[in-house]
């Protein structure tokens, strides 16, 4: 059965290279697009993989570089992304991100406390890997003034029912890699 949409989706604008584009858009998947995962999907995913790191910046500067444009500059997997909203934003906003290339995603960031927790939930992916994907990332600080960060992602996808529990370790190893690059971006730690 073919996935029908109310609107066509956005046109990604921007890439690693020349950066996003941020435009307005009032977007909307059909109603049977995704199932809607809400903050218990964190807990009852077919898949979930958490992720923690600890740096040495603030959860404010985390947090800016959590929700401003810069999410493709740092997250190798992620050449493509553009917030649909302007700023400021807050609950409800909407980002499009394109992984590897192949796998576009709209998202709805339904989890928005500042500083200390950012949630998305997948409204539209294409081609449709998962019936449903969220993922958050927590921000801990830490006594020396850093920040534990703990991101997690949770997928709802027949083919991830049978990851053996072995493999967890070296995708979570995979996925605390990819979470460093957020350095790359952030200023020189305030201390």
């Amino acid at each position: 059965m073919r996935m029908m949409l109310s609107h066509k989706p956005p046109q990604i604008l921007g890439d690693r290279e020349t950066g996003p584009t941020v435009t307005t858009g009032n977007w909307t998947p059909a109603a049977q697009s995704m199932t809607t995962a809400d903050e218990s999907f964190f807990t009852t995913a077919d898949f979930i993989l958490p992720a923690t790191i600890d740096l040495p910046h603030t959860p404010a500067q985390i947090w800016d570089a959590l929700t401003d444009d810069r999410l493709g500059a740092w997250m190798s997997i992620i050449d493509r992304a553009r917030w649909t909203d302007p700023p400021p934003r807050s609950q409800g906003a909407r980002r499009t991100i394109r992984l590897m290339r192949a796998i576009t995603i709209n998202e709805e960031f339904h989890i928005w406390q500042d500083h200390r927790r950012i949630g998305f939930r997948a409204l539209e992916i294409h081609p449709r890997i998962a019936q449903a994907w969220a993922e958050q990332a927590e921000l801990d600080p830490l006594p020396d003034g850093g920040t534990r960060m703990t991101y997690t992602v949770a997928i709802n996808a027949p083919m991830l029912r049978r990851v053996p529990r072995f493999l967890k370790r070296p995708a979570a190893a995979l996925s605390r890699r990819a979470l460093q690059g957020i350095v790359t971006v952030l200023p020189d730690p305030a201390r």
